[in-house]
């Protein structure tokens, strides 16, 4: 369609929605966005970052600039200002002194720091104090989109908190820990952040466990509700671990433990989580454990965090179970592909695509591929199909909407087939099923949404953002940005960069092209972010993942 011609008909069907939903402006749900101050006596520093960076997609606005933390306090002290950005050394009042003096007079504010050089003793005390992150000059604008990405989070979670002393991790602590575990942060950067942390990166093992708390019906303070359950998972695991313990954005407990023979201490693991799932079942909440592998890295806490968080969808097919060791299962996602791996990831691409014949002749391509022979053999063979089903269930519709009983009855009766034939029968009835509930879950979402997902999918590989689809809307950012949070529970920014990895895994597979040519074509010009992406979501980078898929 010209383009024209689709804004259009999108300023149509606005005008038309507009008669059954309040305006952007009435909507309720549109809060103020977060006001940035940007301090740093480089008046080209200050100006980039101003006008370089997308603030609307990240519900923020540059409020003020300064050249120096005596004019920044006193900006602070006339108006409200949510994030602070600030250079360390500056004239009159250093960016140290000046952060020290927002803690002790605006302590609920959040602060990114910045520095032409590396001066890890100089800021230890800021670090210390709370900052989001501390970026390098000349700044990277992936990382520094990373950090806002975070900061937008931790001050929705500031906003929504029922009271500003809420129980939680050391801000800077979590967002480090949380980077570790999606890989968002560099190793260099991470060695330098853990010296001052004091987190453990010389463990002979680590392993991470993922623990969803469901409540129903759920808890009307979620942020409260979280940081019980950290608690009490924090107490229990801290006697037979050492580790790491935080809760992730999505509100779910994450523990990194290490130490040595983790694999060999599995029965006091099981332990720990069924002493955890009393203790919520006494608040009528069921606990779900996804145990990652064991991994003799700290560069593969990443890779158990991700195998932990595809399998935490094993709940829905076991009811009866509180936890799985998704180490003792496959990963599609993960590793060397191999011929199962490359038919699964075809069954996920029909999925997605909305082809039910072609996502089950995908199934029984990679059932046939399989060495299985006994029934639970095939089961556990079937189990990744079913995971990325549940997955794809989950992320087709409002993420705050149960999936039907229809759905949920019919996923549980996986363990109960009793043949390879009512398996495979069970597997046919399960698609068929879930096509139906994908279609109903993907029209309730709020037109905006439903409008953008569907941008998504289709311009991925153009220079598509927020902001663009925003003014094609004709709604601000802001609103935009935070209705997509409300409705999928991701950020803009984290969801397109899913779609374009998973765009360029196939272009690696079909074609020939070059890997930058592939950076370039799923929309990711920078070839050195996209490579580093892509090894810390699939283990291996995007030429090693090549070489093996055309082997096969």
């Amino acid at each position: 369609m010209p383009e024209l011609s689709y804004k259009l008909l999108i300023r149509q069907l606005l005008y038309l929605y507009s008669a059954r939903y309040p305006s952007p402006i009435e909507n309720k749900r549109l809060k103020e966005m977060y006001r940035v101050l940007i301090v740093d006596d480089e008046p080209q520093i200050v100006y980039g970052l101003s006008k370089q960076i997308h603030w609307e997609e990240f519900n923020m606005i540059v409020a003020a600039t300064a050249t120096n933390g005596v004019d920044a306090l006193s900006i602070m002290e006339s108006g409200p200002i949510d994030l602070l950005i600030a250079d360390v050394c500056m004239p009159q009042m250093d960016g140290l002194k000046l952060i020290l003096e927002v803690k002790r007079k605006f302590p609920s504010m959040r602060c990114i720091l910045i520095s032409a050089f590396n001066e890890f003793e100089f800021v230890k005390s800021a670090l210390q104090l709370g900052v989001e992150n501390y970026l390098l000059k000349p700044i990277n604008g992936d990382e520094l989109s990373d950090t806002l990405v975070k900061t937008q989070a931790n001050l929705d979670r500031d906003r929504s908190a029922a009271d500003a002393h809420s129980p939680a991790v050391h801000v800077f602590r979590a967002n480090i820990l949380e980077r570790w575990a999606n890989g968002s942060i560099q190793d260099f950067e991470l060695y330098e952040r853990a010296e001052l942390l004091h987190i453990q990166l010389t463990e002979p093992e680590y392993r991470v466990i993922v623990l969803g708390f469901y409540r129903f019906p759920e808890s009307a303070d979620r942020i409260r509700e979280a940081s019980r359950w950290l608690d009490l998972c924090t107490n229990t695991m801290s006697a037979e671990y050492r580790g790491e313990f935080f809760i992730d954005s999505s509100l779910r407990v994450v523990c990194i433990l290490h130490g040595d023979d983790l694999a060999g201490k599995d029965d006091r693991l099981v332990a720990a989580i069924r002493r955890i799932a009393t203790q919520a079942s006494s608040r009528d909440t069921r606990v779900f454990a996804s145990i990652g592998p064991v991994t003799p890295s700290f560069t593969g806490v990443n890779a158990s965090y991700s195998a932990a968080l595809f399998h935490l969808g094993y709940r829905l097919v076991d009811p009866p179970a509180h936890y799985i060791f998704s180490g003792r299962l496959s990963d599609p996602r993960q590793g060397i592909p191999n011929e199962r791996q490359l038919l699964a990831l075809q069954f996920e691409n029909a999925l997605r695509d909305g082809e039910q014949q072609a996502a089950m002749q995908w199934a029984r391509n990679y059932m046939k591929a399989s060495t299985a022979v006994t029934l639970t053999e095939m089961r556990k063979a079937m189990l990744p199909l079913v995971l990325s089903l549940v997955r794809m269930l989950g992320e087709s519709g409002r993420v705050s909407d149960e999936l039907p009983e229809s759905i949920t009855l019919q996923l549980a009766e996986f363990t109960s087939a009793q043949s390879s034939d009512k398996l495979t029968h069970w597997l046919a009835t399960t698609l068929n099923e879930a096509f139906l509930v994908i279609h109903g879950r993907r029209i309730s979402y709020h037109m905006l949404v439903h409008l953008a997902l569907e941008q998504l999918r289709q311009n991925y590989d153009t220079g598509l953002s927020l902001k663009t689809l925003a003014s094609d809307f004709n709604v601000s950012p802001a609103y935009l940005g935070q209705l997509f949070k409300e409705e999928t529970g991701r950020y803009f920014h984290d969801y397109l960069l899913q779609i374009r990895l998973q765009a360029s895994q196939a272009l690696l597979i079909d074609t020939d092209l070059k890997v930058g040519e592939i950076s370039n074509r799923v929309g990711i010009p920078n070839q050195s972010y996209f490579n580093r992406i892509f090894k810390k979501v699939h283990g291996i980078s995007p030429v090693e993942f090549r070489r093996h898929a055309q082997m096969r």
